[in-house]
This record gives C-alpha cells, structure tokens and sequence, in this order.
C-alpha cells in the first residue's frame, strides 16, 4: 500500500504521486501457505511538488501609488512584477537599473517588485532582475534576465 489508496502486487513496484504530501508505505507479504506479515516503513515517505520558475517580461504598475510588493497566487492584475517559484527552499530576487543599481531585493517567493523604488515610480525602461534558488528536489536556478515596466 503506497499510503494515497494505490496498491502494487509487483515483485519490485514503483508508483508516482499525483498530490504533494506525506504517505505511509505499508508491504502486506504473504507466504505460499497463506501465512500474512506486514511491515511499516519507520518513516512516512514524502513526496514533492514538481519545482519550476516562470518570469514574466513585462509588467504595468499602479501608478496611483504603491501596490506593495506582496501578491496572491489568485491575483490577475499586473501591478506586480512576480516570477511563479514552485519548491523552493532558498531564494533570492534582485532588481537592478540598466546601470547595475539595486533597486529591489527579497528572499520571499511571495514577494515581487511593484516598481518603486525610494517612494517613487520608476521610469518606463527595461530593468534587470537576477534570481538565484534552491529547491526542496536539490536543483538550483541561477539565471537573470530583463522585464518591461510599463506606464
């Protein structure tokens, strides 16, 4: 029993969860004669979500004032430049002018840029972000790239 109602008479099974979480993995053995025994991994076995990065190219901020740079998963508007991050367990965003100043940094995936900097709206430009991760499947992302502000 693989703990998510899945079941393997299999010599040597394999399965792959479909939903993220904690599953107990039980073997059920029985003997030609009938005989039944049963053994409980220690340990429940922890199965990940798939890890991933999406960054957006443009974004269009509130130009009646600071969005803030928190964001819902369910939010549609493009006030907020957010890259999606899905599994990670380290991460570090950063957001620079094409002249290399730092204009914004966060360490929390649920955090994004809402084009401010100093209290004031940035001009329309292409500015540079830079995102460096580790994820809970021990891959990591290092890359950077350009986005779009647009007014």
């Amino acid at each position: 029993k693989f703990g998510d109602g899945g079941t393997s008479s299999a010599y040597s099974p394999e399965h792959i969860y479909t939903v993220a979480g904690e599953y107990q993995i039980t073997l059920i053995c029985t003997s030609i004669h009938g005989c039944k025994d049963t053994f409980a991994l220690p340990e429940k076995i922890i199965a990940v979500e798939e890890t991933f990065v999406q960054v957006p190219n443009a974004f269009t901020p509130n130009v009646n004032g600071s969005a803030g740079s928190l964001y819902g998963k369910t939010d549609l508007s493009n006030d907020i430049f957010h890259p999606q991050i899905r599994g990670a367990n380290k991460y570090l965003m950063s957001i620079f002018s094409r002249w290399g100043e730092l204009l914004f940094e966060t360490k929390n995936p649920d955090e994004g840029w809402d084009g401010y900097y100093k209290g004031k709206l940035c001009t329309q430009d292409v500015y540079v972000w830079k995102i460096t991760a580790t994820f809970i499947d021990g891959k990591s992302y290092n890359k950077a790239g350009d986005v779009l502000l647009m007014r």
